[in-house]
């Protein structure tokens, strides 16, 4: 799978939990490593500043 297309899954997959649309989202880093058997991902939430 793409990397863009991970990140767009993420998001439409929080939506509805973490926040109400995923056009909340200000920020967005997307890393690929390894594939794990099984597949996984971390995901990491912060609030996010303008001055970040």
């Amino acid at each position: 799978m793409d990397i863009d297309n991970c990140g767009k899954a993420l998001c439409d997959s929080l939506q509805g939990y973490l926040y109400d649309n995923d056009q909340q989202v200000w920020k967005l880093t997307i890393e690929r490593a390894e594939k794990i058997k099984g597949g996984g991902c971390v995901v990491t939430v912060k609030e996010y500043s303008k001055h970040d």
